[in-house]
Order: structure tokens, then C-alpha cells, then sequence
């Protein structure tokens, strides 16, 4: 058996010190995941008013970073508008839901369970005390934390879109230039061959994401008659 390179296992154990940080750091790299991720699917659009318009990067980065923030205004309002007051309706009707789905499971009956009677209406209430004692004020407080911590995140999603709208070629560039010399021709080469796979998937799935959302609305509202299907969409 041949030995085991030394180079191919300190290649291993980079590979996998760095994964580790990665999952260790996954909230915190969230936001620049995702803002890479718009700027990739964002490039070519940049660089056609690039080429096309004859304008300066900058001024083609700012106007489809303004699209940008009309399509998160619209996705804002959207959920404001629909989502939120369907998750308040659901809140509302989740006891007597409960109630009729236990109803249908017992057929109107009680059923004998460890020498006790237990009908549709105790397992309604059951299930309710245990949704108010998980709402608790320490939950409460976690609820707050976490969605101050969301909207940090999305701030700081938002300020990075820009910046990658901007500078992200250069970016790549530098990128490219902290790899070894006799080995800047392949990077480059695979940088040119990868964006235009990563726009592809990324693109892939945001149409298979709204392609879902509205199939689902429109199955859950008009052939199913869920009246609160744009909260499942």
C-alpha cells in the first residue's frame, strides 16, 4: 500500500477544521450567505446594464439594489398584509379546531384511558394549557431576543447586498490573489466557470420556491377550501 501523502492529510484536516468553524459560525455567516447569494444571482443583471448601457458599475450596482429593496418592500407588505393576520385568524379558531379534529378521532365519544374518561373537549384543553405554559414570560423573552436577533441579521443582510452589489468582482479578485501564484490561472478559471453555475441554482431555487408557494395557496384556497392557506403558501 502506498503511504498517505502528508500534503493530502493536511489538506483533510484544513477541510475539516474549516467545516467545523462553518457550523459553529453557521448564524453568524447566515447573512452573508445569503447576501452572496442575491449578489450571484444579481451579477448578470449588473453587468448587462454594464455592457449594454454604458454605465459605470456603481450606478448599474445602486439601481438594482433599489429593485432589490422594492421587491423586499413588496415581500414585507405581502406578509404583513396577508400572512400576519392569517397566523392571528389561526390563533383565534385553534381551539375549536383542535376541538372538532378530537371530536372526529373519538366519534362523539369518550374514550377509557388508564381507568380515566377522556373526551374531545379534554384534549382540547390540554392542549391549549400546554400552549400557554410554553408561552410563558421566559419564552416571551426568548421570542423577543430571537427576532431582535432576525432583524439584526437582516439589516446587516441588506447593508452587505449593497456592498456585494458593489464591490463583488473585486472581491474575487482579491480572492483569486490570496491563493498561491502557480496557482491564480486555475482559480480564475474556476471562478469564471462557477458563477455561472451558482446563478443557476440559486435562480433554480427561487423559481422552485415560488413555483411551491403558489401551488400551494392556490390548491389550499380554491380546491381545498383552507381559508388560511397563504399562511401555509
Amino acid at each position: 500500500m502506498r503511504a498517505t501523502s502528508p500534503n493530502l492529510v493536511r489538506t483533510v484536516i484544513l477541510i475539516t477544521i474549516l467545516l467545523f468553524a462553518v457550523y459553529l459560525l453557521r448564524l453568524v455567516l447566515l447573512p452573508f450567505i445569503g447576501a452572496a447569494a442575491v449578489a450571484v444571482v444579481a451579477e448578470p443583471l449588473i453587468r448587462l446594464l454594464v455592457r449594454r448601457m454604458r454605465m459605470p458599475r456603481w450606478l448599474a450596482a445602486i439601481l438594482v439594489f433599489i429593485v432589490f429593496l422594492l421587491l423586499l418592500a413588496a415581500l414585507t407588505w405581502g406578509i404583513v398584509v396577508y400572512a400576519v393576520p392569517e397566523a392571528q385568524t389561526s390563533a383565534e379558531q385553534a381551539p375549536k379546531a383542535l376541538e372538532g379534529m378530537a371530536k372526529q378521532v373519538f366519534g362523539g365519544h369518550a374514550i377509557h384511558l388508564f381507568g380515566r374518561s377522556i373526551t374531545a373537549a379534554d384534549v382540547s384543553k390540554l392542549v391549549q394549557d400546554g400552549i400557554q405554559n410554553f408561552l410563558n414570560p421566559a419564552a416571551a423573552l426568548g421570542f423577543a431576543r430571537a427576532g431582535a436577533e432576525a432583524g439584526m441579521g437582516i439589516i446587516l443582510g441588506i447593508i452587505l447586498v449593497f456592498y456585494f452589489f458593489m464591490d463583488g468582482p473585486r472581491l474575487v479578485r482579491g480572492a483569486i490573489w490570496m491563493t498561491p501564484p502557480g496557482h491564480r490561472g486555475a482559480a480564475e478559471a474556476l471562478a469564471d466557470r462557477m458563477l455561472p453555475l451558482l446563478w443557476r441554482y440559486f435562480a433554480g431555487v427561487a423559481v422552485v420556491i415560488l413555483y411551491a408557494s403558489a401551488l400551494t395557496w392556490i390548491v389550499g384556497r380554491w380546491f381545498l377550501g383552507i381559508h388560511h392557506a397563504a399562511l401555509f403558501a
